[in-house]
C-alpha cells in the first residue's frame, strides 16, 4: 500500500508518468510471477526425485534395476 507521501507524489505525476509507473509494476509482477513458476516447477522436481530416491531404498540391494537418465524418461 503508498504511503501518504508517495500518494502525493503520484497525484503530481502527468498520465504518461503514471503509465510508465504502472508499466514497471507489470513487468515487476510478471517477473515475480514467473519467479513464483520456477520455483513450484522446481518443488514438483524435488518432490519426484525425493519419492524415486525412497521407492529405490526399499529396493532388496544387489538386485539390479534400470534407472533413467533423464527425467523425461
Amino acid at each position: 500500500m503508498a504511503s501518504s507521501s508517495s500518494r502525493g507524489e503520484m497525484e503530481k505525476m502527468g498520465i504518461d508518468q503514471l503509465k510508465a509507473l504502472k508499466e514497471q509494476a507489470d513487468l515487476e509482477v510478471n517477473l515475480l510471477q514467473n519467479s513464483l513458476n520456477s520455483i513450484r516447477t522446481a518443488t514438483v522436481r524435488l518432490d519426484a526425485a525425493a519419492a524415486a530416491l525412497n521407492d529405490l531404498s526399499l529396493r532388496p540391494q544387489g538386485k539390479k534395476i534400470l534407472v533413467p537418465l533423464t527425467a523425461s524418461l
